[in-house]
């Protein structure tokens, strides 16, 4: 567990929560899924009972809208102040998703707790880690996160953020799992530098890309089409690559660190 404490401590409101939708999220958790060390995956596979990281990795959606789960709201986003540009910790009766997938790596890696509680944080930390890496997850609360930034996408009312969790992923051909092994495959020669970055790191890196990009991206009629989608689905693969190599790297640790 102090190696698990060291990792944690190195790793470190929006109206939807979808991060990069049920396309990203299985993208994620598949790249996540190819990285895993085998008695990683065998702890992950017995702690799913026949499920898999993919189905696991929409759940925190599925069930957001049930009044047990709601208190996980907050957990799927970090708000910074645009005034300071960093993290400087999470609200104190809420939390956000920072707490979380820390909250989450934590239980996963204790073998001493139940399995149902570890399951939850699995779950938590799949999919919160994809959230992560969806930039308007870690942006400002003024605009909810983009939500309340109207966006006229192929001539249809979107906005900001759902135009990053799926609007352009809803403009990709094939399959997700197509997607997830071209991804892959495509950038493979950054997976080392990139699965060993912190946690506040990768909540920074998020908000600049927020503030440096994704905030100026829209035209002043805010319409966007073919050439939005082809200008930024480039960046949307590196987020959705990074979040998988990066659930890999934060699962070998935790679960291999727990070993009996």
């Amino acid at each position: 567990m102090k190696l698990l404490g060291t990792l944690l401590l190195t790793l470190g409101s929006a109206d939807s929560l979808l991060g990069f939708g049920a396309t990203g999220h299985r993208i994620t958790a598949q790249i996540a899924a190819w990285e895993l060390e085998p008695a990683v995956a065998r702890e992950i596979q017995r702690l799913l009972d026949g499920s898999s990281l993919v189905e696991a990795s929409t759940w925190a959606d599925e069930i957001r809208r049930e009044d047990k789960w709601r208190h996980m709201s907050p957990w799927h986003y970090v708000n910074l102040d645009p005034r300071v540009g960093k993290f400087e910790g999470c609200p104190e009766f809420s939390g956000c998703l920072v707490d979380a997938l820390r909250d989450a790596a934590v239980t996963l890696g204790d073998r001493s707790r139940s399995d149902e509680d570890r399951l939850l944080a699995l779950r938590i930390v799949v999919h919160m880690m994809g959230d992560l890496h969806q930039p308007m997850h870690v942006s400002h609360a003024s605009d909810r996160g983009g939500n309340r930034i109207p966006v006229d996408f192929f001539g249809e009312e979107w906005n900001l953020h759902s135009l990053w969790d799926t609007g352009i992923l809803s403009r990709r051909d094939g399959s997700w799992r197509r997607l997830a092994r071209r991804i892959h495959q495509t950038e493979r020669s950054i997976d080392a530098e990139w699965s060993d970055e912190s946690l506040l790191q990768w909540v920074a890196e998020s908000y600049r890309l927020a503030v440096d990009v994704v905030y100026p991206s829209l035209p002043p009629d805010a319409r966007v089409g073919r050439l939005y989608v082809e200008a930024y689905r480039p960046l949307v693969d590196q987020q959705l690559h990074k979040a998988g190599l990066r659930m890999a790297n934060l699962l070998n640790t935790v679960l291999s660190s727990g070993e009996e």
